[in-house]
């Protein structure tokens, strides 16, 4: 290897770096991915002068310089395992289950609109509500997991609406999918419905936005509540993990909510969710805040086979075909 080949590294780096400044050309080294290009640069740079040190090519107190950069990216490694462990544990203790038994005789389940349509998809609530003030006059969205003959019934009647005055998203029978694999023996059916029992609410807060790649760990908070009151709060947490070979990303691209150009040096990280379910909990049928609290059982793919959907969606499917003049009958009320 020729002397002091680890320098040398540190020329394109220098270069790769300036070029990610001027305007336009920084766009093409975002997409081609130059901040990576650096990293690798880096580590080359690293490991190139710690062969050095060793053969003795350059001054054997160099070595310190990989030494403690490797070292310290497993100290950070090491300590964020660390923390993720004492999180875990401190919200398998305090998160609580099976705080009521949920009722669908008895209680409406209002949630967000992405819940609420995960949990109509896979859990055995018979329907899930969301809170959605375009569809007037219900203000509300509902989910429900259909069989295969009633798909059929709700897919021809939604049919009949076409050519009419019916907002295309109002009604919708969609496919379920599970484990990549699109079901035959079910749809989903989201339909404008005002909860008529009840309403059990679920909502989140703290901060859940992936996309701000925060490196401390991020904590959110699943309420439920009854008429105004909390009853449970669920919390959850995750964080961007490092990533086991430390891998540099120096350079500038998009980033933030609103994708400002900024530079910055971090590490490859990956998104990751920590475990808080409860030690008495178990984990394959009751795999969410909802479930695990409302003790709302996960389907299995044996399940979707021998599936029959609630013997009450029958005969409120056949409120699709109605719906049109109901839309009609409420403008004409507005008016």
């Amino acid at each position: 290897m020729p002397r002091f080949f680890s320098f040398w590294i540190l020329g394109p780096l220098a270069l790769l770096l300036a070029l990610q400044q001027v305007p336009y050309l920084n766009l093409i080294l975002l997409v081609v991915g130059a901040a990576a290009w650096c990293g690798l640069l880096v580590h080359g740079f690293l490991l190139c002068l710690l062969f050095e040190a060793v053969v003795g090519q350059v001054p054997r107190v160099l070595i310190i310089i990989p030494l403690v950069a490797y070292g310290g990216y497993l100290y950070l490694y090491v300590q964020q395992g660390k923390d993720i462990d004492d999180k875990a544990r401190e919200m398998q203790l305090s998160n609580p289950s099976a705080v009521l038994q949920f009722d669908p005789d008895r209680y409406s389940l209002v949630l967000p609109a992405s819940r609420a349509e995960n949990l109509a998809q896979y859990y055995n609530v018979s329907v899930a509500y969301s809170v959605n003030a375009n569809f007037l006059p219900e203000g509300y969205l509902s989910y429900r997991l259909l069989d295969r003959e009633q798909c059929v019934r709700a897919r021809s009647l939604r049919n009949n609406l076409r050519g009419q005055k019916v907002s295309p998203a109002a009604i919708l029978v969609g496919p379920v999918k599970f484990d990549n694999t699109f079901l035959s023996e079910a749809c989903l059916l989201r339909f404008p419905e005002k909860p008529q029992l009840q309403q059990i609410v679920v909502t989140d807060r703290g901060d859940n936005a992936v996309w701000k790649h925060e490196r401390a760990i991020m904590e959110q908070f699943v309420d439920f509540s009854i008429d105004g009151r909390v009853f449970a709060t669920y919390r959850t947490a995750s964080l961007w993990r490092l990533s086991a070979l430390p891998l540099p990303l120096i350079g500038c691209g998009l980033s933030g909510g609103n994708l400002s150009w900024g530079c910055s040096v971090d590490f490859h990280r990956t998104y990751q969710v920590i475990d808080g379910t409860p030690k008495n909990v178990d984990k394959t049928p009751h795999d969410s805040p909802e479930s695990i609290v409302l003790g709302l059982r996960k389907f299995a793919r044996g399940d979707y086979a021998q599936f029959k959907g609630d013997s009450r969606s029958a005969a409120f499917i056949e409120r699709i075909g109605a719906y049109s003049g109901e839309q009609d009958k409420y403008k004409t009320e507005r008016k």
